[in-house]
């Protein structure tokens, strides 16, 4: 089908503009218009799953101390692909509403979308907006680097163009889903359900599913975990561009509203939790933590374990703030492990003192020698 191009957006494109960057943006703009009929229709049908598909009914592996006290998960590590009819419609629906309105009308570039963003580029001076569309965002998050040049906008267009004639859009929105990041480490929606809600994508709530459709668009400020003043922003601002698309009522935006999703929180006693990952490797293969679906009772005293994190952070504040140290609290009568910290602060390094460095015991060994 050859795409029709309209008049008046060509009249938007070449007006006048304030800057040499903005003229650039013209140029690119004319450039598109000139792709658009390069392109040869194919319709691909082959297997594009670039990872396993993710098993149903998967639950993470989770860890308890010597009191049932939650300590946190062990998640793998492994990326999944996950099919079309297992991500929630109200999350398809979500994302092409706050992310390409026009997803289904157009061929890989939206030129309504390009000269809207070229207008407020010439209102406010500067290129404020892009313009992409999800399958521009596609390819550059799957082929391309981030790197702003007119060269890389080109490709991008081109390799859209040749995506929309090869794939069906049900398909590139699939691999969207599959491919683009969700902040701390998530790349692609079964990883980013897991990690913030312990869930397969299937299960997403459409609360769930609001918050995560606002992420993409700046995933270290807008994910879950971030700042809730910025994340609930981003959801409204989902919630309201489905309302205004007639994809949800106002009264469905307010109840959404009033009933905000509960993310799990990272796990406590991160480094006892990865010496435990270790441990289950050692014993089961590396297979256990991508099968999950286990409960591990340590023998970790979490209230203990605190203590043991203030202490040795404290403590070498004390002698030195430059310095590391590490802490190891044993159970004398039977050797249970009830606390460990590998180090001052586990955020800036992730190097465990306490279960990796080999160090001479020295005069430390002597309290185990006369201890009877």
């Amino acid at each position: 089908m050859t795409p029709v191009v309209h008049k008046e957006y060509i009249s938007i494109v070449v007006c006048h503009m304030p800057s040499q960057r903005i003229k650039t943006s013209c140029s690119f703009a004319l450039g598109l218009l000139l792709l658009l009929t390069l392109v040869s229709p194919a319709r691909a049908q082959d297997n594009f799953a670039t990872y396993p598909i993710l098993a149903s009914g998967y639950t993470s592996i989770k860890v308890f101390d010597n009191q049932r006290r939650f300590v946190g998960r062990i998640l793998p590590e492994q990326r999944y692909w996950v099919p079309i009819d297992r991500i929630p419609a109200f999350l398809q629906k979500a994302v092409v509403a706050v992310e390409d309105a026009r997803f289904y009308e157009h061929g890989g570039i939206d030129m309504r979308g390009i000269a809207r963003a070229l207008v407020k580029d010439v209102i406010k001076g500067r290129l404020a907006e892009g313009g992409s569309t999800i399958t521009q965002q596609l390819i550059k998050n799957r082929y391309l680097t981030g790197a702003k040049t007119f060269e890389r906008k080109i490709d991008e267009a081109r390799l859209a163009l040749e995506f929309e004639e090869k794939y069906s859009k049900q398909q590139i929105l699939e691999m969207y889903f599959n491919e683009i990041y969700y902040g701390n480490g998530a790349w692609g929606i079964a990883q980013a359900a897991r990690l913030y809600y312990d869930k397969n994508p299937e299960e997403l709530s459409e609360a769930e599913c609001a918050m995560l459709a606002g992420v993409q668009k700046n995933p270290a400020r807008y994910n879950p975990l971030g700042k809730a003043l910025h994340v609930t922003g981003r959801r409204d601002m989902v919630l309201k561009r489905m309302v205004d698309l007639n994809m949800i009522t106002a009264r469905q935006r307010q109840q959404l509203r009033a009933h905000p999703p509960t993310v799990v929180k990272p796990g406590q006693a991160p480094q006892y939790l990865a010496h435990i990952r270790s441990r289950l490797i050692e014993r089961y293969g590396a297979m256990i933590i991508e099968q999950g679906g286990l409960e591990v009772t340590a023998a970790l005293d979490l209230n203990l374990q605190k203590q043991a994190e203030q202490a040795l952070r404290e403590g070498v504040k004390r002698v030195s703030a430059g310095l590391q140290g590490a802490l190891v609290c044993l159970d004398p009568a039977t050797g249970d492990l009830l606390a460990a910290v590998g180090g001052v602060d586990v955020t800036q390094s992730g190097y465990n003192r306490a279960f990796s460095a080999k160090r001479q015991p020295g005069s430390a060994v002597k309290p185990l020698i006369i201890v009877p």
